[in-house]
This record gives C-alpha cells, structure tokens and sequence, in this order.
C-alpha cells in the first residue's frame, strides 16, 4: 500500500505527467483492493510484514544519520563562504 501511494505521489510531482498518470494509476483503488484481500484471511502474517518494517526502521536510521549533520555542514560552509576562512 505504501508502495502504491510513493509512487503516485513522485510521478505526480512532474507537472503534466503526473495528471496524466493520476488519470491512469489508481492508488487508492489498488489499496482498497489490498486491504479487502488482507481482510479475507484476518491474523495470517505475511512475509513481506517483517521485511518492510526492518527496512522502514532502517531507512528513518539512515534518513536521521544524514539529516541531524547536514544542517552542521551548511552552516559551516556558508560560515566559510561569508567570512572567507
């Protein structure tokens, strides 16, 4: 279901592709067709559960280790472009 929504939402972003691929690709529909087949067969445990959760966790600890020290290096470049040390 997330992958349905992150592709409609990064092909959406292009201006004119993204109307014509929002005419075509469905997100929503797609999604409500996954959760009525989860809805099918309640408390069985997929495979791909435990994999998407490790690579979400994963991801965010990736996404934190570049965002908490990127405003540090702009501030210092910019530091370093104004003063000219």
């Amino acid at each position: 279901m997330v992958v349905n929504i992150i592709i409609d939402a990064l092909v959406g972003a292009v201006p004119m592709l993204g109307n014509l691929f929002d005419f075509v690709w469905k997100a929503n529909n797609y999604n409500i067709t996954l959760l009525g087949d989860y809805l099918k067969t309640p408390g069985e445990r997929k495979k791909a559960d435990n994999g998407f959760i490790i690579l979400s966790i994963g991801g965010l600890f990736l996404l934190a280790i570049v965002l908490i020290p990127l405003p540090v290096i702009i501030k210092g470049m910019l530091w370093q472009a104004l003063t000219g040390d």
